[in-house]
């Protein structure tokens, strides 16, 4: 799954990462802390991530950054996307058939 985000110069996004992605700086400088360590990426940088984590990323200049992150399990997808369905269907007061849903 790919993600692109968009800052203006001193923005700040809170970014739930998950450990193999990939966090790709296209242009702009950000900062963000992961372990205790600062890191600055600038235009054209890449940072793997080691962990599951919410970064806090705080933009120097105008930047547009990518978020490559691994494709969660079949699994865990599908329960997921089951929850969503659930959710909308409670919003309108739908039952919801979670049986037919579900893959022998």
């Amino acid at each position: 799954m790919h993600r692109t985000h968009s800052l203006q110069q001193e923005m700040l996004i809170s970014l739930p990462v998950r450990r193999g992605g990939l966090l790709a700086l296209e242009s702009g400088a950000i900062w963000f802390t992961m372990d205790g360590r600062d890191i600055v990426l600038t235009g054209g940088q890449t940072f793997r991530l080691e962990k599951d984590a919410t970064l806090l990323v705080q933009a120097f200049s105008a930047a547009r950054l990518r978020l490559a992150q691994p494709a969660g399990s079949g699994l865990i997808a599908a329960l997921r996307n089951l929850a969503k369905r659930v959710m909308r269907k409670r919003q309108g007061h739908q039952p919801v058939c979670v049986a037919a849903h579900a893959k022998a």
